[in-house]
């Protein structure tokens, strides 16, 4: 009976080292970003949803440009990318084409194609909370990337993307692009 008894601790005290073996943190690295919302393209927020977003952003017409997703049989993980093209968006005055990307219906990425963005970065930067280094980037906290970029057809465009959201996509097509 005492062999039981001795033999049931040790099995006890085993399984909690086995929980409780999360590896500690090293004190000089820094702890990886948390998921949480971060502020995309003013007021929208990522994580928000799609219908959320058109319902806070009030726009109600808008374009598919792109939309993946799986066969229903495919066994892999979700992955949707919904793009969208919303055209005479309007913002501090200024009209332009606001492009939304969902990933698995949260709002990750944002770009916003106007004709001149030097002059709409003037009034409306600050309420952005954009600022824009030499190099043409930037960053809002807690983990929005920000740039000026410049498509294929030369148009040019303010972008904010959720870096965490952006690697979360960009693991699952390393992980699983060629298993379907």
């Amino acid at each position: 009976m005492r062999k039981i008894s001795t033999l049931a601790v040790a099995v006890t005290v085993v399984a909690l080292l086995l929980a409780c073996g999360k590896k500690p943190a090293n004190p000089g690295e820094p702890e990886p970003p948390k998921a949480e919302p971060t502020r995309l393209f003013k007021p929208a927020m990522s994580y928000w949803n799609f219908e959320r977003t058109r319902r806070e952003m009030g726009y109600k017409a808008w374009e598919t440009v792109e939309d993946r997703r799986p066969l229903v049989s495919d066994k892999r993980p979700p992955f949707r990318l919904l793009v969208i093209r919303v055209p005479e968006f309007k913002d501090h005055g200024v009209t332009g084409s606001l492009v939304l990307w969902f990933y698995n219906d949260r709002l990750m990425k944002t770009q916003f194609y106007v004709a001149n963005i030097k002059d709409y970065l003037k009034v409306a930067a600050d309420d952005q909370g954009v600022a824009i280094g030499n190099e043409g980037s930037g960053g809002i906290s807690p983990h929005t990337k920000v740039w000026l970029g410049k498509d294929a057809d030369g148009q040019t465009y303010l972008g904010m993307e959720d870096e965490i959201l952006k690697g979360q996509m960009d693991d699952w097509i390393v992980r699983f692009s060629q298993a379907g």
